[in-house]
């Protein structure tokens, strides 16, 4: 039996996990079919200001309540992601030549660097993210639902 793969996951991947009224429904079944399949999750430091960033959206849109809120974020810190600590200089200087070279956001190509670095597949519905992640020999954890 094939051991399963880490996965970089990233915060486009997480919410419609933990806010149903954020994200549209049909990417729950993708993630969660993701996620067991996947080894350790994994993702950079980032993605707990995306989730609290997101949730807040959310909140103000009148979307969720404060309650609600609360349990979104509790429902993130249980799916035992490993959050990396802050990238060091080289990492850094990687992501942002990630960044230009596929047009992305400095935090979307931290996850692509962090796929990269560990060798591992990338859950994301990021169109751009995947990509780039394609272009760059990355395997994708899920078929990209948009």
């Amino acid at each position: 039996m094939r051991a399963k793969q880490d996965t970089v996951i990233d915060a486009s991947f997480v919410v419609p996990l933990i806010a149903d009224a954020l994200g549209p429904s049909a990417r729950v079944a993708h993630a969660r079919a993701a996620i067991r399949a996947a080894g350790e999750l994994v993702a950079p430091s980032l993605i707990v200001f995306e989730l609290i960033n997101a949730i807040r959206i959310g909140v103000r849109a009148k979307l969720m309540t404060e309650t609600e809120a609360g349990e979104s974020l509790l429902d993130a810190f249980d799916l035992c992601i490993h959050v990396e600590p802050a990238p060091d200089i080289a990492s850094s200087l990687r992501i942002a030549e990630l960044a230009e070279a596929h047009r992305l956001s400095a935090y979307d190509a931290s996850y692509l660097e962090l796929a990269i670095r560990t060798k591992s597949a990338l859950a994301t519905f990021d169109a751009a993210l995947a990509k780039a992640a394609k272009a760059e020999g990355v395997v994708l954890a899920s078929a990209h639902a948009n």
